[in-house]
């Protein structure tokens, strides 16, 4: 509607007079890359840094994207506006103008469009010869160069065609919002692998340090299961000994006939625990015989009981 297209052009009016001070227009392109960084799921201090101070204080990338194994991208936000704003205007203003001065307007709007061109182009060098990456040892041998609108960049490279293959020979990526979407989706989609990959590492740690409390607990049950077996062997010398020779003695004492019923002896045998099970598992080999335990039964309970 007419109102809609009026309160279109009033935001577009302020956001060019807010644009026309060069401070603000480095702000508006840092807010611009903060709203992408944070909407592609990115943490500040854990994903990414802004405004960190180099070795050399003139040497400073609007944002630091942080990757795994301390890797990073140096980001800058700033881009020249001046022209494209003026050209921008000179285009509204060639629409109401008559068609008298319409071909000055436009002779005039396609020379702003190639200064803006050529003040992008000059960005571009500048940003080049800075070389964050020899300032940081683990950086990406290039800069990123965000262009905050998807028409400033087109803008550019309408009248500089070979603008973005220069830019790329120099180290330089210019990356316009859509662009820029797709890198941090990537460096979010990295992170996320390298949490799996964290925790993956982390179970085969845990594994092998069951296994090898497993294998010494392994040991321990097959010293239980020896004196258990020396216990029962022990238990039953002792009550033949004692019915063999004390019994006898106390019969005689007592006048009871050597006829009366033998004390039972009690037969325990504990069963060995195999101490190769763990060596045959690892190796995913069977034994020939194997033996194995019943789950339900209890060692601590003899086979028979005492009389």
């Amino acid at each position: 509607s007419r109102i809609s297209e009026e309160r279109l052009r009033q935001s577009a009016d302020e956001l060019s007079r807010t644009l026309s001070h060069s401070p603000l227009r480095g702000t508006w392109g840092e807010a611009q890359l903060r709203s992408l960084v944070e909407s592609a799921g990115l943490l500040e201090h854990v994903h990414f840094n802004t405004q960190v101070s180099l070795a050399q204080r003139t040497k400073r990338p609007d944002m630091l994207i942080l990757l795994p194994e301390d890797k990073c991208i140096p980001i800058d936000a700033k881009v020249p506006l001046s022209a494209f704003l003026d050209a921008q205007a000179q285009d509204e203003e060639q629409d109401t103008s008559d068609s008298a001065s319409s071909s000055n307007s436009t002779a005039s709007y396609e020379q702003l469009m190639v200064t803006h061109a050529q003040a992008l182009r000059r960005h571009v060098t500048e940003l080049a010869k800075k070389e964050y990456w020899k300032e940081l040892p683990y950086s990406a041998d290039y800069v990123i160069a965000f262009i905050p609108a998807e028409s400033i960049l087109s803008a550019a490279l309408r009248f500089d065609p070979s603008l973005m293959h220069d830019a790329l020979e120099m180290n330089v990526v210019l990356a316009s919002p859509t662009s820029m979407w797709a890198i941090l989706r990537t460096v979010s989609f990295t992170w996320r692998q390298e949490n799996l990959s964290t925790q993956a590492n982390e179970i085969i740690q845990l594994s092998q340090e069951l296994y090898e409390r497993l294998r010494t607990l392994g040991k321990h049950a097959t010293k239980v299961s020896n004196a258990l077996n020396n216990a029962s062997q022990s238990w039953n010398s002792f009550l033949a000994s004692f019915e063999s020779r004390a019994l006898v003695s106390a019969r005689k004492l007592s006048g009871l006939s050597t006829e009366s019923r033998p004390l039972d002896t009690v037969k325990v045998e504990a069963r060995s625990f195999d101490e190769n099970l763990f060596e045959r598992n690892q190796l995913r080999t069977s034994p020939e015989k194997s033996t194995r335990l019943d789950p339900m039964e209890n060692l601590d309970t003899p086979t028979e009981s005492i009389s």
